[in-house]
């Protein structure tokens, strides 16, 4: 009998713990894990406590903060549950294990973490063992979610409930009801052939909503609507030797899942998935300065352009990654730093003016706005945002030069969807001891997400930007780091960068892959 209040005694602590969280169950960061057991769900210890005035009082609160009742007869008729799994890493042999029976069910990878479908009939109750999750290499997990299996969340967090996309001619409209609380999203238009384009990113309110959106191109494919903006998740990672890494770098994502990386007086094409570091040479004559400007932008016809600076002023050529050649390109981005247009062509920032050219590299007429610094890209509307001095980031209006919004704080980086990337705060506690980074989202309607906390190594904080971020055109997230006393080489001691590849995170998704038609 001892041993059953004693159980009952712990899942009335659990199911308090969640009730007051008022989402689904979050597993608590304890460092890497092979093995974890999953909590249950509380509604079915409703009816095995101890104290029928407390289960009632548990009851009522979590009718009020999580919106169900027990027991749950509804959640009964399913014939299963979706475990999904968000986690850093990629457990290749990552499986869900019912210690009852040895029942396993192995995890599949998807764009909202990984996933098992989970019989109902091998749903623990109280007194059973709950389900164990195991991971192969070991993974970092960030939080488990219970969905239904039509996607919906078992656990009422904020979350889209009814989405219907479709599309009439050259427009796309959007109908979402949203239950919980706000949720961050973005619709994005997939088309059949080139890169996929984003044409909104902001927070929806609680409730019913229908939007219209302008489609990019009469070919597009597929419109997907992600929801719930859930960080992201580390794929790939590798380390850069180099005595430089610790001082001011250039640096830039490439389409491909490669980055471009200036340390020192070395220009290399890096594969965080590979661990593949290739040195490429200079364009003639050129090369790079540390702390001068360097910027990398990714065109939608495939070609990168890359600006640099050294003792000869600026400078700016076309690379081909593969082959390691340089064109140069026509007089004027090598006065400033250059962006990629979602039009095509790129443009470029220099003082209060912003230049640009279309794809075929013509002339376009410039403007002028009232904020200067570093052009950190054009956001869908092909509205630019500019880094300012400060490092405060504000998205400019380009008919008028006036400010749309702002996103105060350390700006690192801008996604194709206009979000800011921005540094929230980082646990460096010494200059040595520098754990994590927490990030933050600054979207395109003025809104916020995260902070999203980075398991990610920083550059030592001395007077430089500790993290340095770029974004690849399909949304990854490439951050470039480093650790003091990297390692002890016989003649020095030495630096060396870290660079690693996010992915981002949505909790759901819907589509039409018929883009309406």
């Amino acid at each position: 009998m001892a041993g059953v209040e004693a159980r009952a005694e712990r899942a009335w602590r659990e199911a308090e713990r969640i009730a007051q969280h008022g989402r689904s169950p979050v597993l608590a960061r304890a460092g890497d894990v092979e093995r974890l057991a999953l909590p249950g769900d509380p509604r079915l210890w409703m009816e095995n406590g101890t104290d029928p005035a407390r289960a009632v009082e548990l009851r009522e609160s979590f009718r009020e903060r999580m919106g169900y009742t027990s027991p749950p007869e509804d959640l009964a008729s399913e014939p299963a549950i979706v475990v999904r799994v968000v986690a850093e890493g990629a457990p290749r042999s990552g499986a869900l294990v019912d210690p009852r029976d040895g029942f396993t069910v192995s995890l599949e990878s998807t764009r909202r973490g990984w996933a098992a479908r989970w019989p109902f009939s091998h749903w623990p109750g109280p007194d059973d063992p709950a389900p164990v999750l195991t991971f192969d290499p070991i993974a970092r997990v960030e939080a488990v979610y219970f969905d239904r299996e039509n996607g919906h969340p078992i656990f009422p967090w904020p979350h889209i409930r009814a989405t219907r996309l479709s599309r009439e001619g050259i427009a796309a409209k959007l109908a979402v009801t949203v239950e919980g609380d706000s949720v961050v999203a973005e619709l994005v238009a997939e088309p059949v052939a080139g890169p996929t384009r984003t044409l909104w990113c902001g927070r929806l309110p609680e409730g019913p909503h229908e939007r219209a959106f302008v489609l990019p191109s009469p070919d597009v494919g597929s419109l997907v609507l992600r929801w719930g903006r859930a960080g992201w998740r580390r794929v790939a990672s590798v380390e850069i030797p180099g005595h430089d890494a610790a001082r001011p770098v250039g640096f830039g994502a490439l389409a491909d899942g490669r980055a471009l990386v200036a340390i020192g007086e070395k220009l290399s094409i890096v594969d965080p998935a590979s661990g593949d570091v290739r040195e490429i040479p200079w364009p003639a004559g050129r090369g790079h300065e540390a702390g001068r400007e360097f910027c990398v932008a990714c065109l939608a016809d495939g070609r990168v352009l890359v600006r640099g600076a050294d003792a000869g002023g600026g400078w700016a050529y076309f690379l081909d990654p593969e082959a390691g050649t340089w064109t140069p390109v026509p007089p004027g981005p090598e006065s400033g730093t250059v962006a990629a247009h979602p039009d095509g062509g790129y443009g470029w920032l220099t003082g209060r003016e912003i230049r640009r050219r279309d794809a075929s590299g013509r002339g376009l007429p410039p403007l002028t706005v009232d904020r200067s610094g570093r052009l950190l890209g054009f956001d869908p509307s092909g509205h630019p945002v500019v880094r300012l001095e400060s490092g405060d980031a504000v998205r400019l209006n380009p008919a008028n030069g006036g400010v749309v919004n702002g996103v105060p704080g350390p700006a690192l980086a801008m996604e194709s969807s206009g979000a800011v990337v921005r540094l929230a705060s980082l646990d460096a506690r010494h200059r040595e001891v520098a754990l994590a980074v927490d990030l933050e989202l600054g979207l395109t309607d003025g809104s916020t997400a995260g902070p999203f906390r980075l398991p990610f190594r920083p550059f030592p904080a001395e007077g430089q930007p500790a993290v340095r971020a770029a974004i690849a055109p399909d949304g990854s997230l490439f951050l470039l780091g480093g650790t003091t006393w990297w390692r002890h080489a016989p003649e020095n001691d030495w630096w060396g960068a870290t660079l690693e590849r996010w992915e981002p995170l949505w909790t759901g998704e819907s589509a039409d892959p018929r883009g309406g038609q």
